[in-house]
């Protein structure tokens, strides 16, 4: 009788344990998934917080609502930085996407159709420039997850 009552008191204490890391477990995946999308949430915020990143995202909306597409030899000098600066910030999200840094689903939300958009807009544009650098690989992460997406 005594054995018994040692190996239920150890099961319970063992049980204790597996409980207490059980619910700590869940507690930090939660926190994690809570930072995450606060993190993302603060990532995408910086096109409307960050001057020079807000007056690309307007430049190159603006060129959306007029279905334009980007002939690479005709870009003005004043979209031209607008275009790098936009693809450049877009080529990171979609990178940290790839990584898991950023929250997939409310980036696909809040920016994936502004982000295709972008993207079909200046893939003449992406396409001239990969040829002149001779790297195939420039804006693949963004070329990537823009086929994820949607059509």
């Amino acid at each position: 009788m005594n054995w018994i009552a040692n190996n239920v008191a150890e099961l319970l204490t063992a049980i204790s344990i597996l409980f207490a890391v059980l619910t700590w477990y869940i507690a930090h995946r939660n926190q994690a998934r809570k930072d995450k999308i606060h993190y993302t949430l603060e990532v995408l915020g910086q096109t409307k917080t960050l001057e020079h990143l807000a007056r690309a995202d307007f430049l190159i909306n603006q060129a959306i609502s007029k279905n334009i597409t980007i002939d690479p030899s005709q870009v003005s000098p004043e979209l031209e930085p607008a275009i790098f600066l936009m693809l450049n910030y877009y080529e990171d999200l979609c990178a940290w996407h790839a990584e898991g840094v950023i929250d997939g689903p409310m980036l696909k939300h809040l920016r994936g159709g502004l982000i295709k958009k972008t993207f079909d807009l200046c893939k003449p544009y992406i396409d001239d420039y990969r040829a002149k650098q001779g790297r195939d690989e420039i804006y693949l992460k963004l070329e990537q997850f823009t086929k994820t997406l949607s059509p």
